[in-house]
């Protein structure tokens, strides 16, 4: 049968890194409806990470060698069409900010904050989202980031706001710590596509619908594998959610390969497994366009 509320979520999701249509899911098995929409939120949530980790978080920080050749070069090299960009000197930081046109799915504005390195050796920026917008899903909020031994922490709030088909209003606030490391691709840094990093870490998380709030905390149980050049851009990893009242729910986007060849091309698997209670559920993306849903066996 077909579920209205996560076919609604994951139609209008999806649009923000993947297409511009809806499309309907097929699903074999009963579930609750506000849960349904809470699974597609959070199967989203983990591509819009995947997706914000390269809007503004390329790697490089104050006091790297390439700092001034990636991050003060002009705006009009390239990309003038997307944004325009200023640069700024204080005491202790750079200050880059990005004025997004409309153009390229994206609006609105994005600050990142490059601050000297300290006498430990540990690298800070901070990304700063305001009314930052992708196919009519809007971001505000601030994420810190800290760089030492090869990994970052991120430490975030960001909020996010959409409005479904259906007319209904939904309102996200999430507080999440996460660690970052790089796999491949930070090499080539001007390449988004190669980039391929490994995400622990856990978030708290306040849903509001129409002026109905509920809340939940999340943790990543088994490291998420982030492959920017896959449709579905987590490849391995198992996330839990609790809610403060209801079953738990487990996301599993399968195991972590033996290793990772980053000369070679990734090959990708669009499928996952959700858990809720007793009860499992497969799931897979489809053309960038339908996420189809079987009752395992």
């Amino acid at each position: 049968m077909k579920i209205k509320s996560l076919f609604i979520s994951l139609g209008i999701l999806i649009v923000l890194f993947v297409s511009c249509e809806n499309d309907d899911v097929i699903m074999n098995t009963e579930l609750d409806e506000d849960l349904s929409s809470v699974v597609a939120d959070e199967v989203i949530s983990d591509i819009n990470f995947a997706d914000l980790l390269d809007e503004g978080d390329d790697g490089v920080f104050y006091g790297d060698d390439d700092f001034v050749s990636v991050n003060l070069k002009s705006a009009s090299i390239e990309q003038v069409v997307c944004f325009t960009k200023q640069v700024a000197k204080e005491d202790d930081k750079w200050i880059i900010t990005f004025e997004y046109t409309g153009e390229c799915a994206r609006e609105g504005t994005v600050i990142i904050e490059h601050y000297l390195p300290d006498d430990s050796g540990v690298k800070k920026k901070t990304v700063t989202y305001i009314d930052f917008k992708k196919r009519g899903v809007t971001y505000n909020g601030t994420r810190h980031i800290e760089r030492g031994n090869g990994m970052y922490n991120i430490t975030a709030n960001m909020e996010i706001d959409r409005l479904n088909d259906n007319g209904d209003s939904v309102h996200i606030v999430r507080n999440y710590e996460r660690e970052v490391e790089w796999l491949c691709g930070l090499d080539t840094r001007d390449v988004v596509e190669d980039n391929i990093k490994k995400v622990t870490g856990k978030c708290e998380v306040t849903r509001t619908v129409n002026g109905e709030e509920k809340s939940y905390s999340r943790e990543i149980l088994e490291p998420l594998l982030i492959v920017r050049a896959c449709e579905l851009r987590i490849q391995a990893g198992v996330v839990e959610i609790n809610r403060v009242s209801g079953k738990v729910v487990t996301i599993d986007y399968g195991p972590m390969p033996d290793e990772i060849n980053c000369d070679e091309e990734f090959n990708c698997d669009n499928s996952f497994v959700v858990t809720i209670g007793d009860e499992t559920v497969n799931m897979e993306y489809v053309d960038g366009e339908r996420v189809e849903v079987s009752e395992s066996e």
